[in-house]
């Protein structure tokens, strides 16, 4: 049914897609207003939002309505990142990690993000960005916290170009040696597409998220504090970024 205005897009549907993964997502709130209004169930593809004050809001409105959201990127649910995390063991626990990929928009560098976090977990308290753009080198340290390499990850989302097939890989190191990924690339992303779209349908069956709002909003704090990092040149706490006492 053609439709007269954007709002009308929502009416009468079981489902809304955002889908314009190729930009940096500061339309996304403007775009998934009206069917989360609506109650709406609606997936928003990464990034949820370009700042956090953004991403939030989209939250916030979902909560405000009862209305389920979900956003993710591919990079979150690839089974071969899975599998590469549950390798980590055979060096003992990772002390220090490397993601490579990502290129020269937020596009593409919100999955290395989303990469990182998959591989060796969320919770990251400080971001520091180096290089000549925000996201182009940006080392994340998760502190003391348990399970989370002690020295940290970076992601190298501008070293030697967009890799073939776009592709993705991960380091983990260990005073005991390194481990390294195949490329996670476009070969690999329809299983990761496939689980999301397995999480779309349940959260359109049960009215829930398939995932918690602070996981969802993390890749987009960490970027919001790498931009924050880069244009002070110096480290920048996701505590204040997020204004979490």
């Amino acid at each position: 049914e053609v439709c007269r205005t954007y709002e009308e897009v929502s009416d009468g549907v079981d489902l809304v897609l955002i889908a314009d993964c190729n930009y940096d997502g500061s339309d996304h709130l403007k775009l998934a207003e009206p069917g989360l209004r609506k109650g709406v169930p609606t997936f928003v593809d990464k990034p949820l939002g370009f700042e956090v004050k953004d991403a939030r809001a989209i939250i916030e409105l979902a909560k405000a309505n009862d209305t389920p959201l979900y956003s993710s990127s591919i990079l979150s649910t690839v089974p071969h990142a899975a599998r590469f995390r549950d390798r980590i063991p055979e060096i003992g626990e990772a002390q220090f990690g490397i993601v490579r990929g990502g290129g020269p928009n937020f596009a593409g560098q919100v999955h290395a993000i989303a990469l990182a976090l998959h591989v060796f977990g969320g919770g990251v308290e400080r971001v520091d960005s180096m290089g000549g753009g925000p996201l182009a080198y940006v080392h994340l340290d998760w502190g003391r916290r348990e399970g989370r390499p002690r020295d940290g990850v970076v992601l190298n989302c501008r070293g030697g170009g967009m890799s073939t097939h776009s592709g993705f890989f991960v380091s983990a190191f260990s005073d005991r040696g390194g481990i390294h990924s195949e490329s996670i690339d476009s070969y690999t992303y329809v299983h990761g597409a496939a689980l999301i779209v397995e999480k779309i349908k349940d959260m359109v069956r049960t009215g829930k998220p398939p995932v918690d709002y602070d996981r969802m909003l993390e890749p987009i704090a960490v970027a919001t504090a790498a931009r924050l990092s880069h244009a002070e040149r110096r480290p920048v706490t996701m505590e204040g970024v997020l204004g979490r006492k």
